[in-house]
């Protein structure tokens, strides 16, 4: 019977219509692959970061070896199984929030870095169910309620990430929502979602992640003004960035949208 794991499917709005306009623009491809290669290996090299704490950083990397990151076409798969890192050295609610705490925080290094770099917006779902891969020959086999629920939890095309009911009542099972709330906002419809900029911090580094994310929604709004589609998306995130930078008390008139 297949595990169960946590399955977030993350997808690329606005990557069809870069693909249509630039169909013959072989660099525009180039660029768009070097980003996703970089992004992936940037996961990779978390492990090489070293930790004062020995023990910390063994279990560190123990758990990322057990996150798989996928990335296809225009959509990022994140799966991670919690309950398959119990150790005797730990308690096993203490394990699992620490595999869900490192694995909130590789999707929240993703965030900023796709929108900060191309201009595009993201939307997606995150679930907890029953989950089964397996790589062959270059091949993905998902057999998965885990992604079906992702994946219907993101199907209103809005520039979010939505935390579906399911998972929802394992985060409060085990405490997690409480001890880590800054990964996760409520929406106006009530529903949980998952914090973009929970990463950012009232930086100049943050600032410059967040100036680029506002240089690129604006070519975006100018280059697709004429499609209300994406000009609806488009102003749904921007009323979230513009709400996030008052919370991280930036000057408004700079990097607002």
């Amino acid at each position: 019977m297949p595990e169960k794991a946590i399955v977030a499917f993350i997808d690329i709005l606005g990557y069809g219509n870069i693909v249509k306009d630039c169909k013959n623009e072989i660099e525009v491809a180039k660029s768009l692959e070097n980003l996703m290669i970089k992004t992936l290996q940037m996961f990779k090299k978390v492990k090489d970061v070293s930790i004062a704490n020995a023990e910390a950083e063994f279990y560190r990397n123990k758990i990322i070896e057990h996150i798989k990151i996928k990335y296809i076409s225009d959509t990022f798969l994140f799966t991670l199984q919690p309950t398959t890192l119990h150790d005797d050295k730990l308690k096993h609610h203490d394990n699992v929030l620490m595999c869900m705490w490192l694995y909130f925080q590789f999707i929240s290094m993703l965030c900023p870095r796709i929108m900060g770099k191309t201009g595009l917006i993201l939307r997606g779902g995150i679930s907890i169910d029953t989950h089964y891969e397996n790589e062959f020959d270059g091949n993905l086999f998902i057999f998965s309620k885990a992604y079906n629920n992702a994946y219907n939890a993101q199907k209103k095309e809005t520039a979010r990430i939505v935390i579906d009911d399911k998972l929802l009542s394992y985060l409060k099972e085990t405490s997690y929502l409480a001890e880590y709330p800054e990964f996760f906002y409520e929406d106006d419809d009530k529903k949980l979602c998952f914090d973009f900029y929970c990463l950012l911090r009232s930086d100049d580094e943050s600032k410059k992640v967040i100036s680029d994310i506002k240089e690129g929604i604006l070519a975006n709004i100018h280059k697709y003004k004429n499609d209300s589609d994406a000009i609806s998306k488009l102003k749904y995130f921007v009323k979230y960035h513009n709400k996030k930078i008052k919370e991280l008390k930036f000057d408004d008139s700079v990097i607002s949208i």
